[in-house]
C-alpha cells in the first residue's frame, strides 16, 4: 500500500499564487480590484453591525494585489465586457477575501 502524501505548505502556497497570478493577468482586473476595495470600505463603514469583517479583503491582501499589479504591463486595459468585470469582482470575493487560506 502506498502512503498518502500530504501536500506541503509550499505546494499549497504555489497553487494559491498561481491562481492569483492568473486572475490579475486578466484584462481589466485593476477595475475589479478598485470595485472590491471601494465596496468593502464603503459597506464596512456604513453598515458595521451588518457586515462580517472576515468576508472582506484585508488591507494586507489589497496591498499584496496592488503590488503584483505594479509589474504587469497594460494594466489599464478595459475588460471585454461588463459581465467579465463583474465575474472578476466575484472571483476576488470568491473565497470571502481569504486568498491566502484556501
Amino acid at each position: 500500500m502506498s502512503k498518502k502524501v500530504r501536500p506541503t505548505m509550499n505546494t499549497e502556497m504555489r497553487k494559491v499564487l498561481e491562481r492569483i497570478d492568473k486572475l490579475i493577468s486578466k484584462k481589466g482586473f485593476i477595475y475589479a480590484l478598485i470595485m472590491a476595495q471601494i465596496e468593502d470600505e464603503t459597506i464596512i463603514s456604513n453598515n458595521m453591525d451588518k457586515r462580517n469583517v472576515q468576508e472582506r479583503l484585508s488591507s494586507n491582501e489589497i496591498l499584496f494585489l496592488w503590488s503584483l499589479l505594479i509589474n504587469k504591463e497594460d494594466i489599464y486595459q478595459y475588460p471585454d465586457s461588463i459581465d467579465e468585470l463583474y465575474t472578476m469582482r466575484c472571483d476576488i470575493a470568491h473565497t470571502g477575501g481569504r486568498f491566502f487560506f484556501v
